[in-house]
């Protein structure tokens, strides 16, 4: 029995070690602070500059495999995520997420080493050059990203005939970048229309931010009326931040019960951190093409139709069916 206890010891000893290797991130950052960056920031750079200079800034990566590592290395812009909150990457722009047109694009002005080789279980520092706008603002944010390409490849067949997919994931590390500028300037968030998404059955509120600083503490109320003007429902939103020069349509759900043609009105009731309270409204049409491509686009949404007679059918027959035997039971008798 003592062999025993050893032996299940020993196989849960070497489960943890394999989920905690396996778990283990290939490749970990360290950020170098130069001297301007804010001292009570860290998980990113956060770094008081002047405008038209360039600013330096230095990463450790650290292989923790042992095996060659390749790690690409990109210029990120900020955008703002349609549900709330800062997303990086490039060419993110969509319907429900976008950069103004004098937006700063950081990936531009970023100069990245691109690709890196680090051997195994070694260390590299790496610089990176930043090249600050000269512009009338008080925030440029970006950001960088890490990526490590995928080693593996996991496949998929669905079956003999059917085609056989191969999905590589690619690990991505982003981190952001802030340039703190002297110049101070106000808030100019603006509410910006409202629509219905038929790709997911949501309305959705216009906001946008249109200064060169991060807009921070959105937060509200919402209520959707129908034509009649009596409320089909209602909703929060919970305080989240803004890009600089970026905009969003921002998805509610639908939470009523049925979904209909007709014209609908949006008030919002909002806190903007620096303007205060703001109210919102405006009006939006769901017609019949925006139902269809919702009901198609989502196969989840279907008509039920009722299979066979309804029980108040079949009783409707079992009281005919008796009158008639009745009627003939009197008719023979008599």
């Amino acid at each position: 029995m003592r062999y025993i206890f050893l032996l299940i010891f020993l196989f849960l000893f070497c489960a943890s070690m394999t989920v905690s290797a396996e778990q283990t991130s290939p490749v970990s950052i360290n950020l170098i602070y130069p001297d301007n960056h804010i001292e009570s920031t860290t998980g990113y750079f956060d770094l008081n500059v002047e405008p038209g200079e360039q600013q330096e800034v230095h990463v450790e990566l650290i292989n923790n495999r042992d095996e060659e590592l390749t790690v690409i290395i990109e210029g990120a812009d900020a955008y703002t995520d349609p549900n709330g909150g800062i997303m990086y990457g490039q060419n993110l722009e969509s319907f429900n997420s976008s950069l103004l047109q004098d937006a700063y694009e950081m990936s531009l002005y970023i100069d990245v080493p691109g690709e890196i080789v680090i051997e195994p279980l070694a260390r590299k520092t790496v610089p990176i050059k930043v090249d600050v706008p000269d512009l009338i603002g008080q925030t440029v944010l970006g950001g960088l990203r890490f990526v490590v390409p995928s080693q593996r490849e996991d496949t998929e067949e669905t079956g003999d005939d059917e085609a056989r997919f191969i999905i590589q994931t690619d690990l991505v590390y982003a981190i952001a970048t802030q340039l703190n500028l002297p110049e101070q300037v106000e808030s100019n968030f603006t509410f910006n229309g409202a629509g219905f998404l038929s790709s997911t059955g949501e309305v959705y509120i216009g906001m946008q931010n249109d200064a060169h600083k991060i807009q921070d503490l959105i937060s509200g109320k919402y209520s959707v009326l129908n034509e009649e003007g009596i409320e089909l429902f209602s909703g929060t939103f919970e305080p989240f931040n803004m890009a600089p020069k970026s905009s969003i349509h921002y998805p509610i759900s639908w939470d009523y019960e049925s979904l209909e043609e007709g014209t609908y009105t949006l008030n919002v009731e909002a806190k903007i951190d620096e303007q205060g309270d703001v109210s919102f409204s405006d009006s939006f049409t769901i017609g019949s093409q925006e139902i269809d491509e919702h009901i198609e686009n989502n196969q989840s949404v279907t008509v039920q139709h009722t299979q066979g007679m309804p029980v108040w059918g079949w009783i409707l027959i079992l009281i005919l069916a008796g009158g008639i035997f009745y009627l003939l039971g009197k008719r023979r008798r008599g």
